[in-house]
C-alpha cells in the first residue's frame, strides 16, 4: 500500500482538528465575560445598584485584580499546547495572596479594628463569593480544556483562584464591612478555601489526552 493511501486509510475517520483561539483572545473574553457576570449578579443583589459600597481602601481591591488578571495570563500560557511556563513563575500567584493577607495583618495592627453597626446587612459574603465564581469556573474550563494542559491540579488551582478573586472584587462592592477582621475571614479565607478546592478538582474537571 502506497504512502499516501496508508495516511487516507488512517485519517479517514478522524474528527477535524480547530484551531485554538490565541491567548489574547481568549484573555479579552473571559475577562469581559467575567465582568458581565460579576456586574449582573451585583445589579441583582444590590437591588439594581441601590446598596452598593465603594471599597475605602481601594489599594488591596488592586492588589487582587492585579494578580486574577496575571493568573489568568500564566493558566492560558501553561495550558497552550506545546508551552511551559518556567516554574518561578507558579509562585507569583501565590505570593500576590500573601501580599494581601499582610495588607489586612497591617491595617488589622495599626488600626482599630472595632466591630460597629452597619447600615444594610443584605449579603453574605461567602455564598457570594461561591456563587459569583460558577459562571466563570464553567468558562473557563471549556477554553482550557480545549488547550489540552499537562498540569492539571496546578491548572485547576490557577482557574479557582481567578474565579473567587474576580468574585471577591464584587463581594466588596456588595459590603459595607471595611474591618481587616471581617476581610480576612469572610474575604481573604473563602478565596483560599475555593483555590485549595481546585487543587483536588484538578483530576475531575480537566481531560485528560486521548
Amino acid at each position: 500500500m502506497k504512502t499516501n493511501d496508508l495516511i487516507s486509510n488512517l485519517s479517514k475517520n478522524l474528527k477535524p482538528v480547530q484551531p485554538i483561539a490565541s491567548t489574547p483572545k481568549n484573555f479579552v473574553f473571559i475577562s469581559i465575560f467575567s465582568l458581565l457576570s460579576i456586574f449582573l449578579y451585583v445589579y441583582i443583589k444590590s437591588s439594581m445598584l441601590k446598596y452598593i459600597h465603594i471599597p475605602e481602601f481601594i489599594y488591596e481591591d488592586a492588589i487582587i485584580v492585579f494578580n486574577l488578571l496575571l493568573t489568568l495570563f500564566l493558566l492560558l500560557k501553561e495550558s497552550t499546547p506545546g508551552f511551559l511556563i518556567k516554574r518561578k513563575f507558579y509562585f507569583i500567584p501565590i505570593v500576590l495572596q500573601i501580599v494581601w493577607l499582610f495588607s489586612l495583618l497591617m491595617r488589622f495592627i495599626l488600626q482599630k479594628d472595632i466591630s460597629k453597626e452597619l447600615e444594610f446587612v443584605y449579603h453574605d459574603c461567602i455564598t457570594d463569593t461561591v456563587f459569583m465564581s460558577l459562571a466563570s469556573i464553567l468558562l473557563i474550563m471549556v477554553i482550557v480544556n480545549r488547550r489540552i494542559p499537562f498540569r492539571k491540579e496546578l491548572i485547576s488551582f490557577w482557574i479557582f483562584l481567578v474565579c473567587s478573586s474576580a468574585s471577591a472584587v464584587g463581594v466588596s462592592i456588595l459590603c459595607p464591612d471595611e474591618r481587616s477582621s471581617h476581610l480576612f475571614i469572610f474575604h481573604f479565607l473563602p478565596v483560599l478555601g475555593v483555590s485549595i478546592l481546585g487543587i483536588f478538582f484538578g483530576k475531575y474537571i480537566i481531560k485528560d489526552i486521548k
